[in-house]
């Protein structure tokens, strides 16, 4: 399912588009540092109480970020985005108290909500969507006050446990629980049972309606008052529906009152929008969501209960500890350059690396922000004496110290810049550096997370591999390439556009797997996963997954570095996405840009990857007819069968081996011994990476026997067909379907068929160009047609179409 692909009928509404839109716009908050700083400060003095140090957390990210402005966007759940608009960092994500006492020191802001905003939405559902009676539902949206008060007499309990209580059960939340969470006693009025039977009925047919919702959402992570499937459906259906109306009165408020906005919170927004333009926002939404009627309010800021400084007072606590404190910081990073410059912060993803040295050079490794206070500590106590007392005093509060250090120091780039070199193969004591050609230690400024873990050693054997592989592939021309794509592989810049498919005649045991484990070993860390110089990334490859080069995708990001995309065991029920395939097959000009899930930042980086599929006998993936994939495809079949010693009584064929000394472990632990050699004995191969580009004869054959499979048009192509490289003999694609003996067992559309033709083309190495002059000796002048095979011509002697099977 695409994003926003929910439901033709309910869901294609104008707001619909509007989500798109806002999405785009850029939120800018006031920052108030000195508020946040004193709020800060608060907190650590133990003045705020119920505030965690979660809270402490948001708002110091909100403080990184407000200078340059909020993205809002929908998350992603296997596929299907849906539900609110949230951005990281912004004060939608701080509690209600914080963020009133930030914004109510300007009169203007003005906290704009949706009164009773899913009841209301659910009610609208029932009537013009549904066609579900729902007269309890009903009286809440149109009484609500009264049944408030009943719950509240009733029950004695304020009006916002009240609230909450209603706001459970439209979520398909239960009695007991309220009663247990807020402490009560008495049961509520009869009408509160009656409300909670008829929103189950309600829950059922909305379940019911969008199967598509239900699973995608059955996969997403979970939250405790989700664990109803049913519940998630319906939070996630009035969220979607929530969200189509806050884009609505966002756009008309921005776009068309020319408010300002400030932020979004949830079901509301805190704007500059006065009294009597609130009807304006709900016209809007009433027009775009379907004649949907809500009604908003502005509710009052909610602060702490603690009178902030005055703005003089605020002002001087500002500048003076930002003044102190930057001094200190400039000091400590002269004093201590060599260890800070150990640390980086990736603002990116919030997290902190500190580069360590092993072997003789240096790889970054996560950690924790504890530890780069340690730092900042010890590098001031070391140095404390050049400090004044007052200071020394004041540095109890060390997290604006090495804040400061963080936001003004240290690399913003530094995501960027991880495991982006072009030009090294990274072990777990140096680097083979390809612009110079030998190994060297690993400095610091090579940015290196991930490694393969074994250690290079100088002149190590060679011999056992070299046997091992021919043992594997005893056609030394199909070899050569086989080892010159592993040696490619391990290069980081790709400039040969190919991707290597192992496959076999005997349906297995024939040592593609063995090939297999010699990339792995020479690309793995074994000590971290998230190490690997390669990835297993199956689902990438594929048409149908959620992980599209351009979408949320955190396992496309997490191709960053890798130099392997292994896809291993395929079958022929899986197709295999083209445009992907060719885009990241190489070139030094290929990228790869997303968007994380659940973030706003985008990620780009070069691709510096190889492809390699493995499949049995009949079992080839599907490939769309007539794309660059197959012409870029190097297929290796495995001529050899490995027998185990019971049935190798003979050898039947040239082919045919009793199986290999040892067992696939023995053999993973031998080539892990000798991983110098047989980097050694690869290294020559690189040079002749041409050969990728021009590969025996053997490989085409191969390949053009899996394009038959699945291309029925080739028998035709080759008996009607010739090869002539000459300019002036030209097929057009166009008059292809419609020839006279185009095989009447093909049903395929026009366009398919030109798609199929076009791919027999490639395979046989036959230049197709989008257009084409051309002289007609008829009338002997020059014209121009579109789409031709050049170099192609029919046969004088064909084959008549009974004569072959398609």
């Amino acid at each position: 399912m695409k994003p926003n692909q929910l439901h033709t009928a309910d869901f294609s509404l104008p707001a619909a588009e509007l989500i798109d839109v806002v999405s785009k716009f850029k939120f800018h908050e006031p920052s108030e540092d000195a508020l946040v700083n004193w709020i800060i400060k608060e907190i650590d003095d133990g003045n705020v109480e119920d505030h965690s140090n979660e809270l402490k957390a948001n708002l110091k990210k909100r403080r990184q970020k407000v200078k340059d402005g909020f993205i809002y966007s929908q998350k992603v759940y296997n596929g299907l985005k849906i539900g609110r608009l949230y951005a990281a960092g912004s004060s939608q994500t701080l509690d209600s108290e914080v963020r009133g006492t930030i914004f109510a020191r300007n009169p203007k802001k003005r906290d704009i909500d949706i009164v009773n905003a899913h009841p209301t939405i659910l009610l609208h559902l029932c009537r013009n969507v549904y066609g579900i009676d729902a007269p309890n539902l009903q009286r809440y949206v149109e009484e609500r006050h009264v049944l408030l008060q009943q719950v509240q007499d009733k029950c004695s309990v304020p009006r916002d446990v009240a609230k909450e209580l209603f706001s459970r059960l439209t979520n398909l939340g239960t009695i007991p629980k309220w009663k247990r969470d807020f402490g009560v006693d008495a049961n509520p009025p009869g009408v509160v049972s009656d409300y909670r039977d008829e929103l189950l009925h309600i829950a059922s047919a909305i379940q019911d309606r969008y199967p598509a919702i239900a699973r995608c959402l059955d996969d997403a992570p979970s939250k405790k008052h989700y664990t109803n499937p049913a519940a998630r459906v319906v939070s996630f259906v009035l969220q979607q529906f929530e969200c189509m109306a806050l884009c609505s009165a966002v756009h008309e408020a921005t776009q068309v009152l020319g408010c300002n906005v400030d932020c979004l919170i949830h079901d509301g927004m805190i704007a500059e929008i006065e009294d009597d333009e609130l009807d304006t926002l709900a016209r809007a939404v009433s027009r775009d969501v379907g004649g949907l009627e809500v009604r908003f309010a502005v509710k009052p800021f909610r602060q702490l209960e603690i009178e902030p400084p005055e703005d003089e007072e605020l002002e001087t606590l500002l500048e003076h500890t930002a003044e102190n404190f930057t001094d200190v910081a400039r000091m400590l990073f002269k004093l201590g350059t060599d260890r800070i410059e150990s640390f980086r912060h990736d603002p990116v993803n919030n997290s902190y690396w500190k580069c360590v040295q092993r072997a003789g050079s240096w790889f970054w490794e996560r950690c924790s922000h504890d530890s780069y206070l340690v730092m900042v500590r010890k590098i001031f106590e070391q140095h404390e004496d050049m400090f004044d007392a007052k200071i020394r005093k004041r540095f109890s509060e060390s997290d604006r110290v090495a804040t400061i250090l963080k936001e003004h120091i240290l690399h913003d780039d530094f995501e960027k810049l991880l495991d982006s070199s072009m030009s090294i193969y990274p072990v777990a004591n140096g680097c083979y550096d390809y612009t110079v050609g030998r190994f060297r230690p690993i400095e610091k400024d090579d940015y290196v997370y991930k490694h393969a873990s074994w250690s290079y050693e100088p002149g190590s054997n060679q011999t056992w591999f070299k046997q091992f592989m021919k043992r594997l592939m005893p056609v030394e021309e199909e070899l050569d390439v086989v080892l010159t794509y592993i040696s490619y592989t391990l290069c980081p810049l790709k400039d040969q556009k190919c991707l290597m498919a192992l496959t076999d005649t005997s349906k297995g045991n024939c040592g593609k797997s063995s090939v297999v484990d010699v990339l792995r070993i020479l690309l793995e860390n074994e000590h971290d996963y998230s190490r690997n110089l390669y990835l297993e990334g199956r689902n990438l490859l594929l048409t149908d997954s959620s992980n599209s080069k351009n979408g949320h995708s955190g396992s496309v990001q997490a191709l960053k570095g890798r130099f392997l995309l292994l896809a291993d065991e395929m079958s022929s029920d899986m197709r295999l996405d083209d445009s992907f395939g060719k885009d990241t097959t190489g070139g030094t000009g290929s990228m790869l840009t997303g968007r994380a899930f659940g973030k706003s930042d985008s990620f780009s980086f070069p691709v510096k990857f190889s492809q390699l599929i493995t499949f049995n006998e009949g079992q080839m993936p599907q490939v769309s007819e007539g794309g660059e994939y197959w012409a870029r495809m190097l297929v290796a079949h495995f001529r050899t069968k490995f027998l185990s010693a019971d049935k190798f009584e003979a050898q039947k064929n040239d082919y045919e081996y009793p199986c290999l000394e040892g067992n696939r472990a023995e053999n993973r632990q031998m080539i892990r011994q000798t991983a110098s050699g047989i980097f050694d004995a690869l290294l020559p191969y690189y040079q002749r990476r041409k050969l990728l580009m021009s590969p025996p004869t053997s490989f085409t054959e191969f390949r053009k026997e899996l394009a038959a499979d699945q291309n029925p048009l080739m028998n035709w192509f080759e008996k009607t067909f010739e090869k002539t490289g000459r300019d002036e003999d030209f097929i057009r694609l166009a008059d292809v379907p419609h020839m006279e003996d185009f095989p009447k067992a093909i049903k395929a559309s026009v366009s398919k068929r030109k798609r199929m033709f076009k791919q027999c083309c490639e395979l046989e190495g036959v230049n197709v160009k989008d257009r084409y002059r051309y002289k007609d000796n008829s009338t002997y002048s020059w014209k121009e047609a579109r789409k031709v095979a050049i170099g192609l011509k029919r046969r004088e002697n064909e084959i008549a179409e009974d004569d072959f099977y398609c």
